[in-house]
């Protein structure tokens, strides 16, 4: 139940209203550097542009088995689990991206955890702000978050060009990823539900 429509000012001052943010602004920032350079990444282990172009097809065909599986589920599992399995998802995605020379293994962990990734960025998207903050302020909050994603997005590119500059490979960028991937996923564990001070 809906109990209070926060305000942008009152969700900047919830620890769910960041957790929530910076995974959907790290999901803008890790997908464009990605996309940008996809074809460089798979260069790098001697694979053609058009098998390393296929990559998105596995990716989509995965988020959209996954995003009709996941909304179904987001309606009778608590919040801060979808969050942590959006975590999980990364972790694996990156783990296969930074180790992507190892072969086949590596390939179908940066396609499952790409895609389940990009599933639950647009179940949480359409689940957590209504549910946590009310529909009355929606706009202005959605708008906040869509900032720091677009923020993100364009700081994207720039980190993994500058890891390929600096290190002569994509790796540097892909666990400064994992490491703040693996941080909010720790503090999804914490996330509550502000409008009932407990999550649900």
């Amino acid at each position: 139940p809906t109990l209070k429509d926060f305000g942008l000012r009152e969700a900047r001052q919830t620890f769910a209203f960041w957790i929530c943010a910076l995974f959907v602004a790290m999901t803008g920032l890790y997908n464009t550097g990605y996309a940008f350079h996809i074809v460089s990444i798979f260069e790098q282990i001697g694979t053609p542009r058009a098998e390393a172009i296929r990559v998105f097809q596995w990716t989509a065909i995965v988020a959209v088995i996954s995003t009709l599986a996941l909304s179904a589920w987001s309606d009778y599992v608590r919040m801060r689990y979808l969050l942590f399995l959006k975590g999980v998802a990364a972790l694996i995605g990156l783990l296969g991206f930074i180790f992507l020379e190892i072969g086949t293994i590596a390939y179908w962990a940066l396609v499952g955890g790409n895609g389940l990734l990009n599933a639950l960025y647009s179940v949480i998207g359409a689940v957590v702000w209504a549910r946590f903050y009310g529909k009355k302020h929606l706009g202005a909050i959605i708008g906040q978050v869509m900032m720091l994603t677009v923020f993100a997005s364009a700081i994207g590119p720039y980190l993994f060009s500058q890891s390929l500059s600096l290190s002569g490979s994509y790796d540097a960028s892909g666990w400064i990823c994992l490491v703040i991937y693996l941080s909010l996923a720790i503090g999804a564990f914490w996330v509550r539900n502000p409008q009932l001070g407990k999550d649900i």
